[in-house]
């Protein structure tokens, strides 16, 4: 694991998304965090769990594996979930605040293409 990207990479989200990003965490296995932005380690662990079953569904149906995943909340934020093998990235954002082509079409891929590079590969 290459901490110093995972930090880049949460520097580049925040600055991808600004004031919209209310909190964000990148969470190992173990629900603890790595990086964390203005973190909120209840909602960190919780969804950690949530990824992991989320990740074991899509496998279990026979789905080709997921990249991420985004819920609106009532309250008007969007949750995203990115996956990577060894961790889980966790954001919550401020539905209203954010340009949401920003974030599909610039912040998303930026920061899974970051996450991958983070955790290189044990052959490589």
């Amino acid at each position: 694991m290459n901490v110093e990207i995972l930090e880049k990479s949460m520097q580049q989200w925040k600055n991808s998304l600004g004031l919209s990003l209310i909190s964000s965490d990148i969470v190992g296995h173990d629900g603890l965090c790595l990086v964390s932005h203005q973190s909120n380690p209840m909602v960190a662990a919780l969804f950690s769990e949530i990824a992991a079953n989320g990740k074991a569904n899509i496998k279990r149906a026979n789905l080709p594996p997921s990249r991420y995943t985004m819920i609106h909340l009532k309250s008007g934020n969007l949750v995203i979930l990115l996956y990577a093998d060894n961790c889980e990235w966790i954001s919550v954002i401020n539905r209203t605040q954010v340009n949401l082509g920003v974030l599909i079409s610039v912040a998303l891929p930026t920061a899974l293409k970051n996450l991958a590079n983070a955790f290189p590969k044990e052959s490589e």
